[in-house]
This record gives structure tokens, C-alpha cells and sequence, in this order.
């Protein structure tokens, strides 16, 4: 949950934690995404240099969703949209092949760690 402000995650986990709202853009796309936790148990286990990432393209916008519904909140009370997911994003999806964890772990980690802080 702690991110610099300006960034996505940090509106998405601030406006939980400070039930402000946000207006956020396009999240309809795809990325390697890892939480810290992982990434550090990951790292600890490391014997050489790697690139160390979730292994899979995770879409960002129903990871986010899949947060508020696991908190059993509505979005809609903490973000809106000030763009339309019919433009397209035209990022680069890149993803280590390396399959180090779930949509399932990072989902289940990352709402324990935004319980405990609520």
C-alpha cells in the first residue's frame, strides 16, 4: 500500500485507506504485477541475478475491481473514470517467464495487507 503519490496504486490504495475518491484514467490493460511481499520472499531465495516478476500478464482493471469486491466495496464510491476502456492502450506488455506467482496469491496478499491497515 505504499506508493508515491501521483502514481495509479497510490490514488487506488489512498483512496481506500483516506476514503477520498480519484479520478483515474484507462487501467484496461495488461502487466506483470507482483507484490512486495513476493518479491522480497522471491529475492531471499535468489542465489544468482534475475529478473524477478509475477511470470504472468495480470489486466490491471479487473485486478483493481477484484480489490474493491474482495473488500466488499464499491468502486464507484472511490474512483472514476475520466477516459473510455473502447481507447486503446498502447503500452508494451512485457512479463518475466519465470511463473512465480498466482492472480490468486498476489489478489489474496494485497487485500490482507490493505485489512490490516483499513
Amino acid at each position: 500500500i505504499y506508493r508515491k503519490s501521483g502514481f495509479l496504486f497510490y490514488k487506488i490504495f489512498d483512496s481506500l485507506l483516506s476514503n477520498q475518491k480519484y479520478e483515474i484514467g484507462n487501467i484496461n490493460f495488461n502487466r506483470d504485477l507482483i507484490h512486495p511481499k513476493i518479491l522480497i520472499d522471491e529475492t531471499l531465495k535468489t542465489e544468482s541475478e534475475r529478473i524477478i516478476g509475477s511470470g504472468h500478464l495480470f489486466n490491471v482493471k479487473k485486478f483493481v475491481e477484484d480489490i474493491f469486491t474482495g473488500l466488499d466495496l464499491d468502486i464507484n464510491k472511490y474512483l472514476t473514470y475520466k477516459s473510455e476502456d473502447f481507447l486503446n492502450n498502447k503500452r508494451a506488455e512485457y512479463y518475466n517467464k519465470e511463473k512465480i506467482c498466482s492472480y490468486e496469491l498476489l489478489l489474496s496478499t494485497t487485500i490482507q495487507e490493505i485489512k490490516k491497515n483499513l
